[in-house]
């Protein structure tokens, strides 16, 4: 909260979410909030009150420049902060550019300080020496802006993802309970919601204290009820696991509903500890989330005090068909874990029409905002700087982004875009420690793994690299995206062979012209297609790269 908000202030600007950026920024670098305290009404005086301590005493690694710039975003009176997030964005490159400007691969090609005798290329990315040299003209504003651009649209999409879930992954303490996704008992097309009620589910668990709640992706490998409930107790180290079923109906009225029928298991006897079914029109879906936690939280003895109780009553959005249309889009991405422009684009549309239908939903925005970014870091044009920079402005507005690693130090999520933030400012023994302990945590979450691998290439630990890309592969078996980073690696390494028969591996399980696409849009790798298939793609004109589907490349 800024100090004018704190003040009861009604005439708020873009000052305000510059603050609100601030705050995040400092925390992610701190590992610490600019202002703590036993209560709000403590904070709130401190923030009206008192300075934040340096960001360059706290953490000598960040820069007296970059410092600085984030002292100005958190400045008390409005008129003293930068007037609009360009602006914030604009000095915040300027600052990096400043001390790590070898850092930032997209706007000078050269190479960061290495670790432990590395040299790093950048994250996932390969060095410039097997880059092609083929590029979109730009003005050296924008290109400056890139970085700043995609590292706050990272920010914002983790952040305020992690607050909304606030999973506390590796807490030590109490009952350990895993969440197996829930199953699908109607049509295909309506899978994404059972496992958006898992994931709903699963978070608002985590906010119990009492309770330790196994990772998402490491519980959701359980998929489907092939193994039994002791064997995955064992493999889990878990007490109990929360499973059950979704099915839709209409009834007489022709009313739709959904039963929910969930299912607490005692691992070491296989006994239902509790089960039960909810019918609900689907309007009151956010009522049988908050039921089922509840249920969960009492069976294992946790008092629900009128605090807890509310918050397990919290909902991301009060527009349900928003909320249908935001979970699709993280069936799209697999919750951005599949990295590729076509599944990123599919998921880009099912997140604006849930903006559209409720222009208030904080985490769709931010969603939109780390896929905005995504697309600008390939296609640096002003139409998506705009839409990224407006819809950062949406997410830090709506979306709670008011935690961080000081509060949950073992949040796989978090740590993973700790690590991203990291290896854009140049902090890369950071970035190593991050992504590591992100993926130690949960080793099943393809976007812990895929942090990891791409930072372990950053600083050409390439054998390393490509142990993960493989396990990589096993978690989703056709991501384009693995495959073209291990295709990078190999020739990082610079074994041609081995990168030839990689991309033959992929294009084999994958789309022809989503392929090649893929491998001639991103780095113009496409010269390691096979050429009858490389003869397809038509090199196009910088005049005529207008598009993020089609930049690049054209295919007939």
């Amino acid at each position: 909260m800024s100090p004018e908000q704190a003040m009861g202030e009604r005439a708020l600007d873009a000052r305000t979410d510059v603050y609100a950026l601030a705050c995040v920024l400092y925390e992610m670098l701190a590992g610490e909030a600019p202002f703590t305290g036993p209560n709000v009404q403590t904070v709130t005086a401190r923030t009206l009150t008192e300075t934040p301590r340096s960001l360059h005493v706290a953490r000598p690694s960040v820069s007296e420049a970059l410092d600085a710039v984030v002292q100005r975003g958190l400045a008390k009176i409005p008129a003293d902060r930068y007037a609009t997030a360009d602006a914030f964005g604009e000095a915040l490159s300027a600052a990096m550019m400043t001390v790590t400007a070898s850092s930032l691969r997209v706007a000078t090609g050269s190479v960061p300080t290495p670790v432990s005798g590395a040299k790093p290329v950048g994250a996932g990315m390969p060095s410039p020496s097997v880059t092609a040299t083929a590029s979109v003209a730009t003005p050296a504003r924008r290109r400056t802006n890139m970085a700043a651009i995609f590292a706050m649209g990272l920010l914002i999409g983790v952040g305020a993802l992690f607050a909304w879930r606030s999973r506390s992954v590796g807490d030590t303490g109490g009952h350990a309970v895993a969440v197996i996704p829930f199953d699908n008992l109607g049509e295909a097309a309506d899978a994404y919601f059972a496992d958006g009620i898992t994931e709903e589910v699963r978070g608002k668990l985590t906010s119990v204290p009492g309770l330790r709640v196994t990772a998402r992706a490491t519980s959701n490998q359980y998929r489907g009820g092939k193994k039994s409930p002791k064997e995955i107790g064992g493999e889990l180290g878990v007490e109990y696991i929360l499973t059950g079923t979704v099915r839709w109906d209409k009834d007489v009225a022709g009313q739709r509903y959904v039963r929910v029928s969930p299912e607490l298991i005692s691992t070491s006897t296989g006994d239902s500890k509790w089960q039960n079914s909810c019918d609900e029109v689907i309007s009151d879906v956010f009522k049988v989330q908050s039921a089922i936690a509840q249920r969960v939280a009492e069976n294992q003895g946790v008092k629900l005090g009128a605090e807890l109780q509310a918050t397990l009553a919290e909902h991301p959005t009060a527009n349900v068909e928003a909320y249908k249309e935001f979970l699709q889009g993280e069936k799209e991405t697999e919750s951005m874990g599949r990295g590729d422009n076509p599944s990123y684009r599919k998921g880009f549309a099912h997140c604006e029409r849930a903006t559209a239908l409720d222009t208030t939903f904080g985490v769709a925005w931010a969603r939109v905002a780390q896929l905005s970014s995504e697309f600008f870091s390939t296609n640096a044009t002003d139409d998506l700087a705009r839409r990224a920079e407006s819809a950062m402005h949406k997410a830090v507005r709506f979306a709670p982004i008011d935690s961080g690693l000081k509060t949950q130090p073992n949040n796989a999520d978090l740590l993973s875009g700790a690590s991203g933030l990291d290896a854009v400012l140049g902090h890369w023994d950071a970035a190593v420690d991050h992504s590591k302990r992100a993926y130690t945590l949960d080793p099943r979450s393809l976007n812990a793994a895929t942090a990891y691998a791409r930072i372990l290439h950053g600083v050409r630990k390439y054998a390393e690299a490509d142990e993960m890309y493989r396990k990589m592969l096993e978690l989703s078996p056709r991501n384009m995206s693995t495959f073209w980073s291990r295709v990078v690696n190999y020739v990082s390494l610079g074994d041609l062979a081995a990168a030839q028969r990689v991309t033959r591996e992929g294009l084999a399980l994958n789309d022809t012209t989503e392929y090649a696409s893929y491998f001639a849009l991103f780095q113009e790798m496409m010269w390691l297609l096979d050429p009858p298939i490389l003869k397809r793609i038509t090199p196009i004109s910088p005049k005529m790269r207008s598009c993020t589907s089609c930049a690049g490349a054209r295919w007939h």
